[in-house]
């Protein structure tokens, strides 16, 4: 059940980069810091470049508490994905976005969207 639709919001995009490279599987990596008190952050949408076979797991982080928004999403070596969304990925006010990928090799992702409460 939906409680809430939100539409994109096009006046306000802006792109959040990171680049994950890790030798260790398995541990999460943050991607964007909690933005504040107040603030959240809105995915409008991911691109995802991996070099090995591999699944990857996005969660929202507030200290050093995870929890799974999105994944996982299985991937074959040297593929890229792009996910938009319609409505946005909403992430908890305050809470960061982290990613984990089950192969240590190169992982690039690319995050769209915006900060709520600006």
């Amino acid at each position: 059940m939906i409680n809430e639709v939100r539409p994109i919001r096009v006046e306000d995009p802006a792109t959040f980069p990171t680049r994950l490279n890790h030798a260790l599987n398995d541990a999460e990596h943050e991607l964007l810091a909690a933005p504040g008190a107040g603030r959240k952050i809105q995915v409008t949408g991911l691109l995802i470049s991996s070099a090995a076979a591999n699944a990857i797991t996005l969660y929202s982080l507030t200290g050093t508490t995870y929890a799974a928004v999105l994944g996982p999403i299985y991937m074959a070596a040297n593929q890229t994905v792009w996910i938009p969304f319609t409505h946005t990925l909403e992430i908890p006010v305050n809470y960061g976005l982290s990613a984990k990928s089950t192969a240590a090799d190169l992982v690039t992702i690319q995050v769209f969207g915006y900060i709520d409460g600006i």
